[in-house]
C-alpha cells in the first residue's frame, strides 16, 4: 500500500511539473486597455471611410487604431500594436501604400488588412481586433464582450 502511495505522489509531483512548465512560456501579449468611442460617419475627418478599401487611423487602444471600411457596411477596427513584441517602442502598424497590407516597421510582419489575419514575419498572432458596428450614421468600436 505504501508503495502504491509513494508511486501516486512521484506520478502526481511529474505530472504538475510538466503542467506548469507548458503554463510557464513566456508570451509577451498586447496590454488590455479599455476601448468604447463612436465615431460620426458624416464627420468630414471620416470621408475616406465613406468609399469601401479606405481607412482611417484614429487614437485610442494601446499605440491608435486603424479603422478599414472593408466593404459596404462592414467596418473593422484594429489595435496598431503589432503583437510580435507589443512592449517595443517601434512595434507599430501602418497601411502599405497597396491598401493590402498592415505591416510593422519594426519586425517586417505583414497582416492581410481585410481580416488582420498573419502573412508573414515573425508575429504567431493575427492583429488585435476591436468589436464594430453601425447604427445609422454612427461606428462604433469597443473592446467589451457584451456590447
Amino acid at each position: 500500500m505504501k508503495q502504491l502511495v509513494a508511486k501516486i505522489i512521484i506520478f502526481l509531483l511529474i505530472f504538475l511539473t510538466f503542467v506548469n512548465s507548458i503554463g510557464c512560456k513566456n508570451e509577451d501579449r498586447i496590454p488590455y486597455v479599455p476601448v468604447n468611442f463612436d465615431i460620426n460617419l458624416n464627420n468630414p475627418e471620416f470621408y475616406e471611410l465613406t468609399t469601401p478599401n479606405n481607412f482611417v487611423y484614429v487614437t485610442g487602444g494601446v499605440k491608435g487604431i486603424i479603422i478599414y471600411h472593408a466593404y459596404l457596411g462592414q467596418y473593422n477596427a484594429y489595435e496598431r500594436n503589432c503583437p510580435y513584441k507589443p512592449y517595443s517602442e517601434n512595434s507599430f502598424l501602418m497601411v502599405d501604400s497597396t491598401l493590402t497590407f498592415l505591416v510593422c516597421k519594426s519586425c517586417d510582419s505583414k497582416f492581410l488588412l481585410f481580416d488582420g489575419s498573419l502573412i508573414s514575419g515573425p508575429a504567431e498572432y493575427p492583429v488585435l481586433q476591436y468589436n464594430t458596428w453601425v447604427d445609422n450614421d454612427r461606428l462604433y468600436v469597443n473592446n467589451d464582450i457584451f456590447y
